[in-house]
């Protein structure tokens, strides 16, 4: 009895180390599976009032899928360095890419807007796979743990005296009213400095966060999470919010030798979604992360094609070039246009990053710019980053993965504080084992 349930243990073994070089495909391929289920039985019937159509036409969906499956080699690629760029590219695959495989094939998207995003995607991973990777001399041991730990203190105590100037120190625990934080927050008129501190703050800080807690300083980790919560309680981002769990799971969780667990962890969720759904009749998974953080974004991508496709576009003259004196032919600023034009609200604020924001500067030749334009910063964070502890990482990964998503690029490196990473990464002092230029280990 013993010899057969041992023979049978072996051939489940067996199996598994068969599977195994596969599941990493599979999971690509059931992440795009469950993306077109949630969104034919949730996205559409709930917020298809919002542009989320069901226009399904049979060979945008097989070529969409034909797409997909040319992508995912290129994607497994990736978990094989975890380089910062290389996890932020993987991230940016699974979370606006093979969903926008989705948006295409179930909304009718137009295929010259498909054609744009095929191409991007193709530019923006032979930039990565071919652009080499460099490396920076890091500072002596006690000066960068003395920078590091006056970063932290600076951002400390800017994010306690913003809380304490503009909102007094308020603690904020809820999700169904940061709409209402927000705009209690624009109507401060706050200064410019506050704009672009608080965004590269809520980043920071759960990555001192989990620092503090691989180094057993549990009483530090718990301040910086407090002050986490004053941010978020400022402005109602969910953004900062989720940026906490995101770090705790990082850190406990995550190894090299797993990177395909982001694309099965998306996969979980899309069951989680479609479970609470069809047991509980609401979606609340859905609204806050397949709807609202994936398929908007790619929604709100196609309608940046879809203005500037028949509208001159900015050449950059709302971006960086207006800080050189150039003016801009639109008086309002381009996110409240598209928001006006397909919200019917100017209030709304239609932000897009990735295909949104290169066609709507320079059109189709924004293909030959902003892919490069992303690898190039990705390859300066690789170098600032440079044998840290990837665990403690997550939060710049996930974070910077998103912003590329939702933002402009330049609006990214500034405001939102990626040039002031670097820095802090350059700094922060090394723990753990050593990795090379491409992530792996020495």
């Amino acid at each position: 009895m013993t010899s057969v349930t041992a023979r049978h243990l072996n051939n489940i073994h067996s199996l598994y180390d068969r599977i195994k070089p596969f599941q990493a495909y599979l999971g690509i391929i059931l992440l795009r599976l469950t993306f077109d289920i949630v969104y034919l039985f949730i996205i559409n019937p709930v917020y298809g009032y919002s542009g989320f159509l069901l226009d399904f036409v049979a060979y945008k969906y097989v070529l969409s899928w034909l797409v997909t499956l040319g992508m995912t080699p290129f994607i497994v690629n990736l978990y094989n360095n975890s380089s910062v760029s290389s996890t932020i590219i993987l991230l940016i695959n699974l979370i606006y890419f093979i969903p926008g495989c989705t948006l295409y094939s179930m909304a009718g998207l137009p295929d010259s807007y498909f054609l744009f995003y095929g191409l991007y995607w193709i530019i923006l991973m032979i930039w990565q796979y071919k652009i080499p990777y460099i490396h920076f001399r890091l500072p002596p041991e006690k000066l960068s743990r003395l920078v590091f730990y006056a970063i932290i203190v600076l951002i400390g105590l800017g994010a306690i005296a913003i809380s304490g100037m503009y909102n007094g120190f308020q603690m904020n625990f809820r999700l169904d009213n940061v709409y209402e934080l927000r705009m209690q927050q624009r109507s401060l008129g706050l200064l410019s400095l506050v704009g672009y501190f608080q965004p590269l703050a809520s980043i920071f800080l759960p990555l001192v966060l989990v620092y503090f807690l691989a180094k057993k300083r549990y009483l530090l980790s718990l301040v910086a999470l407090i002050i986490q919560m004053l941010l978020f309680s400022f402005g109602g981002m969910k953004f900062t919010l989720l940026l906490v769990p995101v770090a705790l799971c990082g850190f406990y969780l995550y190894r090299e030798k797993r990177m395909d667990w982001f694309s099965w962890g998306m996969v979980a969720f899309n069951f989680m979604a479609l479970f609470e759904y069809l047991l509980r009749k609401s979606y609340w998974i859905t609204a806050y992360f397949q709807n609202r953080s994936i398929m908007l974004t790619n929604l709100i991508s196609y309608q940046y094609y879809d203005f500037f496709s028949t509208h001159t576009p900015d050449y950059l003259f709302q971006g960086i070039l207006r800080r050189l004196g150039f003016l801009s032919q639109y008086d309002i600023q381009i996110p409240y246009i598209i928001g006006f034009n397909y919200y019917g609200n100017i209030a709304n604020r239609a932000n897009n990053g990735l295909v949104g924001d290169a066609f709507s500067n320079f059109a189709w030749l924004g293909l030959i710019v902003f892919p490069l334009f992303i690898i190039l910063a990705l390859r300066l964070m690789d170098a600032c980053a440079h044998g840290l502890d990837r665990r403690l990482l997550i939060t710049v990964f996930a974070g910077y993965a998103f912003l590329f998503t939702n933002g402009s690029f330049f609006t990214i490196m500034l405001t939102n504080g990626f040039i002031f990473m670097c820095a802090a990464l350059f700094f922060m002092p090394r723990t753990g084992r050593i990795m090379n230029t491409a992530g792996k280990p020495l």
